[in-house]
């Protein structure tokens, strides 16, 4: 699709209302927003007290340890999206949308069904950006043209939708030679699984029933092509159990550990993340 007539379905689709489109999702997404409000949108906003974004955001602290996959997905970002029509998938307070464009995409689009979340992004971002959009949309029935996107990325968004159709409608906007990067939590550590049923405010219901395994992404591979899986994190968790200046180096040396032990079959299956790649062909 040309740029342009791009940017004019973009600019016309921002103007669509919050309440006229939360009024056509169905419960179960409905409950998705709420959850992603209280963690992405201001306090004042969203009418939720501290002692509720606490519960919603319970397994937040941990993410202090992801240094080697952050590093990498800045990396992947920084060498893919140059000159490029990035969407960001269910992009939650837009991180990823703004990294692409301070790495130079043409064009940074960030979807989500929460429309407080995209209110709020939009509100932080300058008059003068042009190459950003905020757009209310869903991923299992995107609005977007076909063959309109070169980059999408999943940032821990997939085990919140239905997988299959969410997979069709991204090789549907992805251009010919598109790539995918998806970062997703893994299922197949017990303990990982019994923490996250201690925590069940931290997790809508379809949320915490769809965490991804290494099927789910052979399942995303007979979509789009599968070209490469990566597992990170099994002991650097456990650097949050060490205190003040000794975290750094224990993350370190866990990392160290994980570098060496999640190249192995079926123990890299332990790890808490995976990242999937996926190219569209040409």
């Amino acid at each position: 699709m040309n740029i342009d007539n791009l940017v004019l379905f973009l600019k016309d689709r921002e103007r669509l209302q919050g309440e006229v489109f939360l009024s056509n999702l169905e419960e179960r997404k409905l409950e998705e927003v709420k959850h992603s409000e209280i963690i992405h949108a201001p306090e004042f906003k969203t009418g939720a007290d501290s002692s509720t974004v606490k519960k919603h955001a319970k397994s937040r602290f941990v993410y202090e340890t992801n240094t080697a996959v952050r590093k990498y997905i800045d990396s992947w970002i920084k060498s893919n999206v140059r000159g490029k029509v990035v969407l960001d998938l269910a992009c939650g307070s837009g991180e990823i949308t703004r990294l692409s464009s301070k790495y130079g995409a043409k064009l940074s689009i960030g979807t989500d069904l929460a429309a407080l979340t995209i209110e709020n992004n939009r509100e932080q971002l300058s008059r003068d950006t042009e190459d950003i959009f905020f757009i209310l949309d869903d991923a299992e029935n995107m609005t977007l043209p076909s063959n309109s996107v070169d980059i999408v990325i999943c940032s821990g968004m997939l085990h919140h939708v239905q997988l299959e159709k969410t997979a069709h409608e991204i090789n549907r906007v992805l251009k010919s030679g598109g790539k995918v990067l998806a970062i997703e939590a893994l299922k197949h550590n017990p303990v990982l699984s019994l923490y996250r049923k201690l925590t069940p405010n931290a997790r809508t219901h379809w949320e915490s029933a769809h965490i991804l395994g290494v099927g789910d992404a052979k399942l995303l591979g007979s979509i789009i092509p599968l070209k490469q899986i990566k597992y990170w994190q099994m002991f650097s968790i456990f650097a949050i159990f060490f205190p003040g200046v000794t975290r750094g180096l224990a993350l370190k040396v866990f990392n160290q550990i994980d570098s060496f032990l999640l190249k192995i079959p079926y123990i890299n299956r332990m790890a808490w993340i995976f990242t999937i790649e996926l190219e569209k062909k040409n």
